[in-house]
C-alpha cells in the first residue's frame, strides 16, 4: 500500500462532494499539517499536534501499520509542494510534463532536500503520463493520440521501441515508477503491442 495525498486541484470535484475549496496557500498549509499528523500517528504511541487547521490530542492509531506505508505527495509546485515533499514524503509524483520541466523540478526538490538535510536519493520519484499512444507504427500511434481526449496532456507517442526510449529518458532523470494511461483504452491494441516486444 502507498498513501498518496496532495493539496488538491480539481475544484469542481471538490465542490461536488460538499467540500470547501480554499485558496492554494490554505490547501498547502493543510497538506503540510496533514503530513505531520500522518507521520505522528504512524510512529508515536499517543501523539499530539496543534496546527492552524488540524489538531489531535493524545490520539491513538492502534495497531499502527506494520510496515509503515510510503507517503507519496503529488504535485510539483517549486516553492511549497516540493518543500513539503522534502520534509515529509517517501515518494513524490510529477505528471504530464516534458523532460526539461521534470529536470528543473527535480533539481528544485534536490535543493529543498539539502536545505532540510534530507537525502534526495531516499525519495522515490514517480511519473504519470495521462496519454500514451502506442501502436506498431508511429503514424498509427499519432492517430490514436489525436482521437483521445487526453491528448491535451504531455503525451508519449510511438512504436514500442520509441516509447521505450521516451520512458528511458524519464528514468534517466531518476524516475523509477510510471503510471501510464493508454489512449486507446478500453481497447487493448496498444497494450498487446507492447507485450509483444
Amino acid at each position: 500500500m502507498i498513501l498518496g495525498i496532495g493539496a488538491g486541484w480539481k475544484e469542481n470535484d471538490t465542490i461536488a462532494y460538499g467540500y470547501n475549496f480554499p485558496p492554494a496557500k490554505v490547501r498547502l498549509d493543510q497538506l503540510e499539517e496533514a503530513a505531520q499528523i500522518i507521520r505522528k500517528m504512524w510512529t508515536e504511541d499517543s501523539p499530539t499536534f496543534h496546527g492552524q487547521y488540524y489538531s489531535i490530542e493524545n490520539a491513538y492509531c492502534s495497531p499502527r501499520p506494520d510496515p509503515i506505508p510510503p507517503l507519496l505527495i503529488g504535485g510539483f509546485g517549486p516553492k511549497r509542494t516540493l518543500k513539503i515533499v522534502a520534509k515529509y514524503a517517501d515518494w513524490c509524483n510529477i505528471n504530464d510534463s516534458d523532460l526539461a520541466f521534470c529536470k528543473s523540478r527535480l533539481d528544485t526538490l534536490r535543493d529543498h532536500c539539502q536545505a532540510v538535510s534530507r537525502d534526495y536519493s531516499s525519495i522515490v520519484k514517480t511519473y504519470i503520463c495521462d496519454c500514451v499512444a502506442l501502436a506498431p507504427t508511429h503514424a498509427q500511434a499519432e492517430s490514436i493520440k489525436q482521437a483521445s481526449f487526453f491528448s491535451q496532456y504531455q503525451p508519449m507517442v510511438g512504436t514500442p521501441d520509441e516509447l521505450a526510449g521516451q520512458i528511458q529518458s524519464y528514468a534517466g532523470l531518476g524516475f523509477t515508477h510510471f503510471v501510464l494511461r493508454f489512449a486507446d483504452y478500453p481497447e487493448t491494441g496498444g497494450w498487446n503491442c507492447s507485450l509483444k516486444k
